[in-house]
């Protein structure tokens, strides 16, 4: 019995936590979900038996040995996803403050790099990567707002 209290006080968390939800932004009650989904799939971890944990371990590694880094890992790793230099469009390189993916500096090499002038380079104060989805995220539409609307140059020299 003592080994149901946990699993059946998560179950009761979560299924709370969902009734709080529905007068919420959608990108809250999509995070909800993903936390609820988590916190159901903690309440699985105490109710399946360790047999079963150990077989199904075993089935999915007989598949496959290798083992991956994680999406940021294997991003991180990777920067910048593409070359600067084939960017010939307008651009805005925008930033988060708090940014920990996109450093301040590898940002300004990349924005260096682009060959087309008509370019911004713009740090959003209280903000970090998922800049959508922060407190701020109405200062990040009114940058694009701006960058979107603005007049084309009249004159772009000789």
């Amino acid at each position: 019995m003592p080994d149901c209290i946990i699993p059946a006080l998560a179950l009761v968390f979560t299924l709370y936590y969902l009734t709080t939800i529905t007068e919420v932004p959608w990108i809250s009650q999509a995070s909800a979900f993903v936390v609820s989904g988590l916190l159901l799939l903690s309440i699985l971890a105490f109710v399946i038996r360790d047999d079963v944990i150990e077989a199904f371990a075993e089935a999915i590694t007989a598949l496959d040995d290798s083992m991956p880094n994680g999406t940021y890992i294997d991003m991180c790793s990777r920067l910048p996803l593409v070359d600067p230099k084939k960017i010939l469009c307008p651009t805005i390189v925008m930033r988060g403050e708090y940014d920990g993916i996109a450093s301040f500096d590898d940002l300004t090499k990349f924005y260096t790099a682009l060959p087309n002038n008509d370019k911004q380079f713009c740090v959003m104060p209280g903000i970090s990567h998922a800049s959508f989805q922060q407190k701020n995220y109405q200062l990040v539409y009114y940058i694009l707002y701006n960058f979107f609307s603005q007049p084309e140059p009249i004159y772009r020299g000789a």
